[in-house]
């Protein structure tokens, strides 16, 4: 949902030509681009507490509410920051769409299938250590289940450098994207 949000809500700013009015603030795209993260991890975590809450008092849920807080936390700013990548790509809202789609097909459906068991395969295993997806659900996982440490310890490593890069390239490629007027 943070893929989808992040890139929503540029895409439809820039229809409006929002852009071009931040330029002329004294807001730096540094500060733009992190206020549509914390927006998308604001969002994320207000989720969570919502189904927290629900899950707590009447679904008896038994889970780390610390770990799965920071790892909404690490998931959203991940996601969010390639949610920007995607709309800096997309030439419209559909455009957008089928971009994310396409992200999702190649990354959930090996997830998918390797966690099902459907098939087991050495490409598909290989796959899954650059597939942030499958990071992410091991980190989710560790907050209600017993995972293989080494496991956890790799999938907080990549999705901290993931992010940390993510954010690198679309801070970098910002103003190409602002002097377009975001089209």
């Amino acid at each position: 949902m943070s893929l989808l949000l992040t890139g929503v809500t540029m895409t439809f700013e820039s229809q409006e030509s929002t852009l071009r009015s931040i330029q002329v603030t004294p807001v730096s795209s540094s500060e733009y681009l992190l206020a549509k993260t914390l927006g998308t991890v604001t969002s994320s975590l207000v989720t969570l507490v919502l189904l927290l809450i629900y899950g707590l008092l009447f679904k008896s849920l038994d889970i780390n509410v610390l770990g799965i807080s920071a790892a909404v936390v690490l998931v959203s700013f991940v996601f969010g920051q390639l949610g920007i990548l995607m709309t800096y790509s997309a030439k419209d809202f559909t455009d957008l769409l089928m971009a994310m789609f396409k992200f999702m097909l190649v990354f959930i459906i090996p997830t998918v299938i390797e966690l099902t068991g459907l098939l087991e395969a050495k490409w598909l295993t290989a796959w899954q250590y650059i597939n942030p997806i499958q990071h992410t659900l091991v980190l989710l996982q560790a907050a209600s289940i017993t995972v293989d440490r080494s496991k956890l310890w790799s999938a907080i490593c990549y999705l901290v450098i993931l992010g940390g890069l993510l954010y690198a390239v679309i801070r970098k490629q910002f103003p190409v994207y602002a002097a377009k007027g975001g089209a």
